[in-house]
């Protein structure tokens, strides 16, 4: 069912398969929903929201750019710039409190994450060298330099810990 044949694009950057293809459909087909179900949502508001389709399209892109990613800065850039799209769709009721509340929050705590993971990919990029994922599946599918290298499972760690508070998941879910 899967296609486990990928070719790199972009010098390595991002890649393209069959299963990345179904997946990006799978986004742009669920963006799209979201676009149709809210709708209503976009008549009665009191505001003039010609901006919100343009940020709903703007986080599709960077979450199409997140599925294809095949290197850990392409991949920290397009979560980043889908988390700042989303950023601006949760403060769109601005004028009341929770939502000022929920995207100052949302902000704050993914600054900090932000903070985690690229603190974590320099480790990672300084201990082995590399940031393609595909190499780093190989190095670390060997376990020898993972169990020998504390400072890289700590990277890892810390990897995955951003990636719980970027992702408001928990243990990460303040």
């Amino acid at each position: 069912m899967f296609d486990t044949s990928s070719a790199t694009i972009l010098g390595g950057y991002f890649a393209t398969s069959r299963t990345i293809t179904l997946l990006k459909l799978i986004t742009l087909i669920s963006a799209v929903f979201v676009l149709d179900a809210s709708e209503t949502f976009m008549r009665q508001h009191s505001r003039h929201l010609l901006e919100y389709p343009i940020m709903v399209a703007l986080t599709t892109f960077f979450m199409l750019l997140l599925v294809s990613a095949n290197h850990v800065m392409s991949t920290f850039l397009a979560l980043v710039g889908f988390s700042l799209g989303l950023y601006v769709l949760i403060l769109y009721d601005a004028n009341r409190r929770p939502s000022r509340e929920a995207g100052l929050k949302y902000y704050y705590l993914s600054t900090l994450s932000s903070g985690f993971i690229l603190y974590g990919i320099l480790l990672v990029y300084t201990l082995t060298g590399t940031g393609n994922f595909d190499e780093l599946f190989l190095l670390f599918n060997s376990r020898v330099h993972l169990q020998e290298n504390n400072l890289l499972q700590i990277a890892l760690l810390l990897i995955l810990a951003g990636f719980f508070f970027k992702l408001s998941a928990f243990p990460g879910h303040l």
